[in-house]
């Protein structure tokens, strides 16, 4: 058997792999030495944090109000005094409600991206015409276009909405035919799109392959109860295909036996995701794998203790339920990634009116994790009027390459799981939540 856990691991993420510098700049200083005691931090808000009401706020290292401005239709906004070590916050308005992100650790001299555009990325259409009639047992068809996927009759044409990035290298289509028992039976490829748009891709009958390979995973040693979930994902270029998955129960003695069929598409590299879940926590990790060739299989062996970050313990918020603190059962780090490089914090509040606000904070990992929500002077009960409940929950994520001052900012965005897991964010990964 291959075992793969001490093995760094090429990641996914969302559906499009662009270089980590278009979701998560570099600061322009070194921040572990601070240049000077105070001076202008530059700040650019993306995604569900940009709004035409943001505003910006700086805060003393131990989360003292000291000034606003608001954040421009750009999603741009200069605080001119922030201390060494300090902290900033975004606030902005989202349907009626207000969602909050801040970062620590600051220094003056950052320029500091809060949150994700890559889930704002433009789209374009990809249709895609087959016919799989002529395959015994054919059921339905998925079809996969850049970083998108959809499913048609057995003969279809199928439109998808695809980010554009995601085909800035022409992009990969595929299909995979399965049968009524929804496993993989037929499957076509084909790299590179036609030159200009409408984008349209016909896969013709002789495409179609029907011999398959077998992976068989056992995995061993899983941190609770509960199930896995078994990921294949094949990317080609700027495209990401999610090849096969399935969810199988953990055992008493923490082990999990699962056997796929895999179609071989078009790929340069093959990951496996495993997802762990059970209550309230779980946890998911990358690993590297090889496509086995037709009528071939391949035997993995993984020790999930290994390849797992362990999750959060139970959130105690404080009675003000301003402060969170955890504790982990054994140290923050996994065999693809290393130590875990940063704590994601969301707090999430009901008010009076009915309306849940959210406010996440990022933090460094540790065994023991607390964080403590910054204050916003005379905007609080703007932002944050008093809960009539109130709850926290805290997620770990460690990456080989980026470290805590890259991830800081970006994986405060609410999408920020969905862009951990589902876009290539760099080569080895791992993730743990727990909410309470």
């Amino acid at each position: 058997m291959t075992r793969l856990a001490p093995i760094a691991a090429w990641i996914v993420l969302s559906g499009c792999t662009d270089p980590p510098s278009s979701t998560v700049p570099s600061a322009p200083v070194d921040t572990a030495e601070p240049l000077t005691e105070s001076g202008p931090v530059e700040i650019r808000v993306r995604g569900v944090f940009a709004g035409d009401d943001s505003v910006a706020y700086a805060h003393d290292v131990d989360g003292t109000y000291l000034d606003q401005v608001p954040v421009d239709l750009a999603g741009y906004a200069l605080l001119p005094d922030v201390p060494a070590g300090g902290m900033i916050t975004v606030a902005v308005r989202t349907g009626g409600s207000s969602a909050l992100a801040t970062v620590r650790d600051v220094q003056p001299g950052e320029v500091l991206t809060i949150g994700s555009d890559l889930h704002l990325d433009g789209h374009t259409s990809v249709e895609v015409t087959y016919d799989a009639s002529a395959i015994p047992n054919a059921a339905r068809v998925d079809v996969f276009a850049g970083c998108d996927q959809s499913s048609g009759t057995v003969a279809d044409t199928v439109r998808l909405d695809v980010w554009q990035r995601c085909l800035d290298d022409g992009g990969t289509v595929a299909a995979i035919v399965r049968d009524e028992q929804d496993r993989p039976i037929a499957y076509a490829s084909r790299a590179g799109l036609p030159d200009a748009e409408p984008f349209r891709v016909d896969l013709s009958p002789a495409e179609w392959q029907t011999e398959l390979g077998t992976v068989q995973l056992h995995a061993h040693n899983a941190p609770g109860a509960g199930h896995l979930v078994l990921s294949v994902f094949a990317m080609g270029g700027s495209s990401i295909l999610q090849t096969e998955g399935g969810a199988h129960p953990i055992s008493p003695t923490g082990s999990v036996l699962a056997r796929h069929d895999l179609v071989s598409p078009i790929a340069d590299q093959v990951l496996g995701v495993l997802e762990l879940y059970g209550g309230d926590i779980g946890a998911t990790s990358t690993f590297p794998l090889d496509l086995p060739t037709a009528g071939a299989q391949i035997d993995i062996e993984l020790d999930l203790s290994e390849l797992v970050l362990p999750t959060a313990g139970a959130v105690a918020l404080s009675d003000d339920g301003r402060t969170a603190t955890s504790h982990l059962d054994r140290p923050a780090r996994c065999a693809q990634a290393g130590e875990a490089d940063v704590a994601v914090w969301s707090f999430q509040a009901e008010g009076a009116d009915g309306l849940w606000r959210l406010w996440s904070m990022t933090g460094r990992a540790g065994q023991t994790l607390e964080i403590t929500r910054p204050d916003l002077g005379p905007d609080t009960d703007l932002w944050w009027p008093e809960p009539v409940s109130q709850h926290a929950h805290a997620w770990l994520a460690a990456h080989e390459e980026l470290d805590y001052l890259d991830l800081r900012g970006p994986l405060l965005d609410p999408m920020s799981g969905y862009l951990l897991l589902r876009t290539p964010f760099g080569p080895g990964v791992c993730i743990s939540y727990s909410e309470v």
